[in-house]
């Protein structure tokens, strides 16, 4: 069908009975997240001999990311990292349908091991295991002191792999978004922080700066600067992509050398509300029917 001029496709509903466990949340966001690696691979398959990229509906693309580049990949999978652990489908590249089918097929092996793991583990779990099946995708400085664990002989950095598509800019797999556009306020009552430093993550924001120019976000360290391609907008907040974002953020950057502020929203702390509800439902209907 076509809305706006967009071509859609729509996948038959994918079976939940792959070993999944943490398919309640918000009516099944967990299952959902992982589900789509066999939607993907069901879209593929219709035309196999063309790669894709899937860039998740919360991102943030500027004018000046690298579409073409894509098209010089050999790898069959690419995707940012937010560790050297996690990976992230904020902006997945799949070279053809059989690049898919190893991505569908690491997946339910490894849900086979472990049904806990979330898309974010398989993906983290397919760079470490099977490095020379994916190129990652640079998230994060070269500079090794801007990250919050010290670099073993074992682990990477975030500049993601040797590869021109990584020489200048980033890929944002998660961390620049939630810093500069808040975090989610559905997560914690309606109230989005931002600026917040983040202190879980594995780059350390307070050795990171921003800066816009001609209308062009930069990530600066001390001895870098380099364009900043997406931004994974998990506040989900609608004016970052009503307006050109540059120019948003530039209404509010100079505010980040007082650290964190918050704004609150209405609609996301009621959805909070209704995710909180379903738990409490969920664990009675466990309850009553564990009773029994």
């Amino acid at each position: 069908m076509l809305q706006r001029g967009i071509k859609s496709w729509l996948s038959r509903k994918v079976e939940t009975s792959r070993g999944f466990t943490r398919d309640k949340y918000r009516n099944g966001f967990w299952l959902n997240t992982t589900n789509r690696f066999f939607a993907l691979q069901e879209f593929h398959r219709t035309i196999p001999h063309d790669s894709i990229l899937h860039v998740e509906a919360d991102v943030i693309i500027s004018k000046q990311f690298p579409m073409s580049s894509f098209a010089e990949i050999r790898h069959p999978i690419a995707f940012p990292m937010s560790s050297p652990s996690v990976g992230l489908a904020s902006t997945l590249w799949l070279r053809d349908s059989s690049s898919t089918d190893k991505l569908a097929e690491f997946a339910i092996s490894k849900l086979s091991e472990n049904p806990n793991y979330s898309d974010t583990d398989l993906l983290g779990l397919l760079a470490q295991t099977t490095p020379e099946e994916v190129l990652v995708l640079r998230s994060g400085p070269d500079d090794l002191s801007v990250y919050r664990n010290e670099i073993t002989q074992n682990q990477q950095s975030l500049k993601g792999s040797d590869h021109r598509i990584n020489n200048d800019g980033i890929f944002d797999a998660s961390t620049i978004g939630i810093h500069l556009c808040g975090t989610d306020p559905r997560n914690s009552f309606g109230v989005s922080r931002i600026f917040d430093p983040l202190v879980h993550h594995f780059m350390k924001l307070d050795s990171i700066g921003f800066v816009i120019e001609n209308n062009q976000v930069f990530l600066t360290t001390i001895n870098e600067r380099r364009t900043i391609y997406s931004f994974h907008n998990h506040s989900k907040n609608g004016k970052y992509f009503k307006n050109d974002f540059s120019q948003e953020l530039s209404r509010y950057l100079p505010k980040r050398t007082f650290g964190e502020f918050k704004i609150i929203s209405l609609v996301a702390f009621l959805k909070c509300l209704a995710d909180y509800q379903q738990i409490l439902m969920n664990k009675i209907k466990q309850t009553t029917f564990g009773n029994k």
